[in-house]
């Protein structure tokens, strides 16, 4: 230990400076205060025994107060959390990096370490605009907006400033954008050149992307799943994060086969680009902060039982 070498790599993993690898993949649950979602957790704790303990990132839509239950006990066990941050564009919605640092901050007041931000354009629900300067893609943020963000989190008095990795989040599926976008980005040199400054990316799928056809028209489902798996390819040669965004209403919740089949679906593709869905460059992200069936995860037709069996599957 008196090794200078030695002595100084083990001080480096104590800081975060050097990520400790998994031999598995990694899993987060996004949930909510809004309209009693959060409160169906405290109201029955003892209903999700894997996911309380095996969870690796929990994360939620509002600040997270109310982490710890009556008794005491910690509504997750994990310590880490992950962040969505998004933005419109224009003058007003451009990153600075103090949105960020603040975001950041709320969760650390509560005892929580933040270990990923997922960072994006966004161009519907409230906010105005027509997202980022990429037309490949418009959820991609500038290069200045990047450098901004990293700036100010090294900036910061932070604790987890050390440990942070930032990953863009690609595919808005709304006003006409497709969620295949990867197909047009990887074809822009000087975008993918970008993407290597971001400490990983993803793209955003859906509960039942592996039809066809969705409410009788021709669905970019099945495409944009194979963009994801040629995402975790290309994230395994570049040592990046790959982020598996899984959206999906409330019906989705209840119709396990629906889930298990798109799942499938993409395993199979990212097999054929030789990648294994357990590889440890994974983060498999469920988007679960709408009202639904949530409980009991024992449960076929709940959502943490999808967490349930997604974490037996990927561990």
């Amino acid at each position: 230990m008196n090794h200078p070498v030695i002595k100084a790599f083990v001080v480096a993993i104590v800081l975060g400076l050097f990520p400790v690898s998994s031999d598995a993949a990694r899993t987060v649950l996004r949930l909510s205060q809004k309209d009693g979602v959060l409160q169906h957790y405290y109201d029955q704790p003892d209903t999700f025994p894997v996911c309380r303990e095996k969870l690796d990132y929990i994360t939620y839509n509002l600040a997270p107060d109310g982490l710890i239950r009556d008794d005491g006990k910690r509504l997750f066990k994990t310590r880490q959390a992950t962040i969505e941050i998004f933005k419109g564009a224009g003058k007003k919605f451009t990153f600075t990096g103090e949105e960020v640092v603040d975001a950041i901050r709320s969760y650390e007041a509560v005892g929580l370490t933040v270990g990923v931000v997922i960072i994006y354009h966004e161009n519907w629900l409230k906010l105005k605009g027509d997202g980022g300067p990429w037309k490949e893609d418009v959820r991609i943020l500038s290069p200045n907006e990047l450098e901004k963000v990293r700036v100010a989190v090294a900036q910061s008095d932070l604790k987890s400033k050390k440990i942070v990795k930032l990953i863009q989040l690609m595919g808005a599926r709304v006003a006409g954008h497709r969620g295949d976008s990867w197909n047009r980005v990887k074809k822009n040199p000087s975008l993918m050149r970008h993407l290597k400054n971001f400490d990983g990316v993803g793209i955003e799928c859906h509960v039942g992307d592996h039809h066809e056809t969705h409410r009788g028209k021709a669905s970019d489902g099945p495409e944009t799943l194979k963009c994801m798996a040629d995402i975790t390819k290309w994230c395994k040669q570049n040592r990046k994060i790959s982020l598996v965004f899984m959206g999906g209403g409330p019906p989705s919740y209840a119709h396990f086969d629906e889930c298990k089949e798109t799942y499938d679906f993409l395993w199979r593709q990212m097999r054929l680009r030789r990648v294994d869905q357990a590889d440890s460059h994974l983060l498999y992200f469920r988007q679960g902060a709408r009202r639904g069936k949530h409980l009991p995860e024992a449960s076929t037709k709940t959502l943490t039982y999808q967490m349930k069996w997604l974490i037996d599957q990927v561990k």
